[in-house]
C-alpha cells in the first residue's frame, strides 16, 4: 500500500489508551487526596505555606488538565470510529496525509480540501488517497504552478502515492519533467508520477538526464526509470545500442537489473557473450543477473563463466556464494546438463566446495548417470585438487574420495 511505503504511522489501540489514562487518573486522584489531607497543616506556615500550596498546585494542575483532555480525546475518537465503522485513530496516529484540528480532518496539499468524517481511514491500513486524493487532482495541479520547488516535490509524491489513479496528472508532470529551469529533484519527482502511471512519454527525458548530475541525483533517476518495469526495457535496449560509452551503458544495464523483469536476461546474456562489451557494462550485467535470482539468470552466468576473464570469473563466483541457499542447489542441478570441461570444473571448484556433502554426492551421482563413471571419476579428481584441505571441508573430500576410487558405487 502506498501509504505504508511512504508514510509509516504509529500503531494505536483504544483499550491501551484507556488503560494508560485510567492509571494516570488514579495517580492524580491520590496526589489531590494527599494535597488536601495536608492542606490545613501547610496553611499553618503562613506566607511560606501559601507559596508551597501555589507551587504544588502549579505541578498538579497541568497533569490534571492533561488527563481530562485525554479522556475527552480517546472517547471522541472511539465514538468517531464506531460511527464510521473504521479503525480507531487517536491523537498519536501521525497520519502524514491528514491535517487535524480539534476533531475536524482535512487533506494536505492545497490545504483547503475538506475531509468528511465518514471517510476517515488509518492511512497505513487503506491508503488515504483512495477516499480523498483522486477527486482532488484538479486542485492539486492548480496549486502546483503556484508553489516553490520543495512544495512541488511534496505534491508529486502525493500524486505518485495514488499509482494509476494519478494518470490525469501526466501532462502537467511531463511539462515539469522537461522544464530545465526547475531543480533536478523536482523534475525527478515529476518523472516518478509518470513512472507509476506507466506514461512512456517520461522515459526519454529521464534517460537524457542520466550522467548530468552528481551521484545521488543520478541514482534517483535510475530508481525512477526502474519503476516503469517492463515498459522501460525496450527503451533501455535502444539506448545501450546507441551508446558507445562504457560507463553510460553500465548505468543503463543497472537500471535493467533494477526492473527485476526476466525479459532483460537475453540482453544481459548477449552483452556478456560479446567480447567488445566494456568492463563496467559486463560487471553491471553480472550484478543485474544476480538481482534476478532465477534459474535462467544463473544459467546465463554459468554459460559465460568459463570464457570470462579471470576477474569476471571472480565476480560470478561471488554471485553464487552471495546467496548459497538459492544458488548452490540450482548450480548442482544445472551442472550435469553442461558439456563437461575439466577447465570449467577446476575454475569453479572453490564454489562447489561450499555445497553440503549430501548435495555434492547427489551431483556426482547425477553426472555418473548422465555422463558415465569415467567422467564422474575424472571430475571428482579435478575438484579434489581444487578443494581446500581445512578440516571444515573434510566431508566434501570424503565424497570426492568415494567418487574417485570406489568402483562399487554403481
Amino acid at each position: 500500500m502506498a501509504s505504508k511505503q511512504y508514510y509509516p504511522t504509529e500503531e494505536v489501540n483504544f483499550f491501551s489508551d484507556l488503560t494508560n489514562v485510567f492509571i494516570r487518573s488514579i495517580f492524580i486522584i491520590f496526589l489531590w487526596y494527599f494535597f488536601f489531607s495536608y492542606y490545613p497543616l501547610i496553611m499553618n506556615f503562613g506566607l511560606l505555606g501559601l507559596v508551597i500550596i501555589f507551587v504544588v498546585m502549579m505541578i498538579i494542575l497541568p497533569y490534571t488538565i492533561t488527563a481530562i483532555t485525554l479522556w475527552f480525546n480517546i472517547w471522541a475518537y472511539k465514538i468517531l470510529s464506531m460511527q464510521t465503522n473504521l479503525p480507531y485513530m487517536n491523537y498519536r496516529a501521525k497520519c502524514i496525509f491528514l491535517q487535524r484540528k480539534r476533531f475536524t480532518f482535512s487533506c494536505l496539499a492545497e490545504q483547503i480540501a475538506p475531509y468528511e468524517k465518514d471517510k476517515i481511514e488509518r492511512c497505513h491500513q487503506e491508503g488515504l488517497w483512495k477516499a480523498c486524493w483522486p477527486q482532488r487532482i484538479p486542485s492539486i495541479l492548480e496549486a502546483y504552478d503556484q508553489v516553490p520547488d520543495k512544495r512541488k516535490q511534496r505534491l508529486s509524491t502525493l500524486l505518485a502515492a495514488m499509482n494509476e489513479y494519478a494518470a490525469p496528472a501526466g501532462p502537467k508532470m511531463l511539462v515539469a519533467l522537461n522544464n530545465t529551469i526547475l531543480e533536478p529533484r523536482t523534475r525527478i519527482y515529476a518523472g516518478l508520477v509518470l513512472a507509476v502511471t506507466k506514461n512512456e512519454d517520461g522515459i526519454e527525458p529521464l534517460l537524457n538526464m542520466l550522467g548530468n548530475y552528481e551521484t545521488r541525483t543520478d541514482k534517483s533517476i535510475r530508481a525512477v526509470l526502474s519503476r516503469y518495469g517492463e515498459t522501460v526495457i525496450p527503451h533501455l535496449i535502444n539506448a545501450i545500442q546507441d551508446s558507445e560509452d562504457d560507463n553510460m551503458r553500465g548505468v543503463l544495464v543497472d537500471i535493467m537489473g533494477r526492473t527485476e523483469h526476466p525479459n532483460v536476461i537475453p540482453t544481459l546474456d548477449n552483452l556478456l557473450k560479446n567480447e567488445a562489451t566494456g568492463e563496467f557494462t559486463r560487471l553491471q550485467a553480472i550484478y543485474a543477473l544476480q538481482g534476478l535470482q532465477s534459474e535462467e539468470a544463473y544459467k546465463v552466468l554459468l554459460d559465460n563463466f568459463e570464457k570470462a576473464p579471470e576477474d569476471e570469473q571472480t565476480q560470478i563466483k561471488g554471485v553464487f556464494l552471495s546467496n548459497k541457499p538459492i544458488s548452490l542447489p540450482l548450480l548442482v542441478e544445472l551442472l550435469p546438463d553442461r558439456e563437461i570441461s575439466e577447465d570449467f570444473y577446476s575454475k569453479i571448484g572453490d564454489v562447489l566446495a561450499e555445497v553440503d556433502a549430501q548435495t555434492y554426492d547427489r551431483l556426482f551421482t547425477s553426472i555418473r548417470e548422465s555422463k558415465g563413471l569415467e567422467t564422474s571419476q575424472r571430475l571428482a579428481r579435478i575438484l579434489k585438487e581444487n578443494t581446500p584441505e581445512e578440516e571444515e571441508f573434510q566431508k566434501i573430500r570424503d565424497v570426492l574420495n568415494k567418487h574417485t576410487f570406489d568402483h562399487d558405487i554403481l
